[in-house]
């Protein structure tokens, strides 16, 4: 569970509303069938799990977010988000959270990361400019990592669906925690380079509030609905919802109460996704 109070509520941004419901699950056994042209293959690994949802746009002043997932050898996984503003800046509300190998989190501050980047990308299909190597340092706990693509080309441009221009995709990691060497794997996600992130999609669409989920899983979790007196574009037929809404928490009203606790126990399971 991220946020200042481990309860779930991530805040995004200066005033009431600007925050998030989100959960991860960073280290989940995985197995299963990779179809292929070439045929089937039984697969296994471990895989992370996010899910966020909100009713909240981005701030005046934020374009976009870097965000960070490393699954390290000692067992010990990072998640951060660094929310960018128009002039470059870093809003004092971006944070973490480092999962112990017991399971037990720590909050991470903006002030508790210090995070470098070292070269730049520059996209042929959209002519965005993305960084693309990074040092992070977390002194409280003596840890160094260093970030690499393990390719350059990952963007998604998505035309036909969301109509976002981002990077996203995968990084090798290797650095060292309190003087023992270590390496991982990690996932990147870079936004607002090419436009400012906006959660009216396309621009006759919006996702109204209580109905925006951000998820870096499966899929949304209620139906995209146009405008009042717009009709929705034909390429964007109505999404069915994934999940019963009914196990999710009103992320409006949870919004307006910062004490509102995600939902636990089967209930809480049965949300992913």
């Amino acid at each position: 569970m991220h946020g200042a109070a481990q309860d779930g509520l991530s805040q995004k941004g200066e005033g009431t509303g600007h925050a998030s419901y989100y959960y991860s699950f960073t280290r989940l056994k995985t197995e299963g069938v990779l179809q292929t042209s070439e045929g089937a293959f039984e697969v296994e690994g471990i895989s992370w799990m996010d899910h966020e949802f909100s009713s909240s746009q981005l701030t005046e002043s934020q374009v976009g977010w870097d965000w960070f997932s490393v699954q390290l050898a000692n067992n010990y996984e990072l998640m951060l988000y660094r929310m960018r503003h128009k002039d470059g800046s870093i809003d004092p509300y971006s944070s973490g959270t480092l999962v112990r190998p017991d399971g037990t989190s720590l909050h991470l501050r903006r002030e508790d990361v210090q995070v470098q980047t070292h070269g730049q990308w520059q996209s042929p299909k959209s002519g965005a400019v993305y960084p693309q190597r990074w040092t992070i340092r977390i002194p409280t706990v003596d840890l160094t990592l260093s970030l690499e693509p393990v390719l350059a080309e990952q963007e998604l441009v998505t035309d036909n669906s969301t109509r976002v221009t981002y990077w996203e995709g995968s990084v090798s990691v290797r650095g060292s925690m309190q003087g023992q060497a270590t390496a991982g794997v990690g996932y990147v996600e870079l936004t607002g380079y090419v436009q400012r992130i906006n959660f009216c999609i396309p621009a006759p669409v919006c996702l109204l509030p209580g109905e925006h989920h951000n998820v870096h899983d499966s899929g949304p979790a209620g139906p995209l609905k146009p405008r009042p007196g717009v009709a929705l574009p034909p390429q964007f037929p109505e999404v069915s919802a994934t999940v019963p809404r009914s196990t999710l928490p009103s992320a409006t009203s949870a919004l307006r109460s910062p004490g509102t606790r995600l939902p636990s126990g089967p209930e809480r399971a049965a949300a992913p996704g």
